[in-house]
Parts: C-alpha cells; structure tokens; sequence
C-alpha cells in the first residue's frame, strides 16, 4: 500500500548546514597547552579553520 501524499512536513534537514551560531577553535600542544585559538561561524566548514590557526602559533625562539 503507498503511503498518503501530502503529509506532514518532515522537520529540518537533519545536516543541519545552515544552522546559526558558532564554532570554537583550539590547538594545543602534547601536554594540551593552547597555542592558538579561533571562532568561526556555525555553517563554515572546519578546513578553513586550520590555516589560520597554524599561522597564529608564535615562533619559539
């Protein structure tokens, strides 16, 4: 038997690409000292994240 057309809506897509707010960023060191942190938007994917935070190290002398 086929299922009844025009049903309820199902919700939100369960990706959720568009939600709304933000995500934090930490890279931290082996004894999880933080060496940079960054936030970006919710929606932005998490690649785009690292080539900031990598430049934000400081250089040890």
């Amino acid at each position: 038997m086929r299922g009844r057309k025009g049903g309820p809506p199902t919700g939100p897509n369960p990706v959720d690409r568009g939600k709304t707010g933000s995500k934090l960023y930490v890279l931290s060191d082996a004894q999880g000292i933080p060496l940079s942190v960054g936030v970006s938007g919710a929606n932005v994917h998490d690649s785009y994240a690292l080539r900031p935070l990598v430049t934000g190290i400081k250089a040890v002398p």
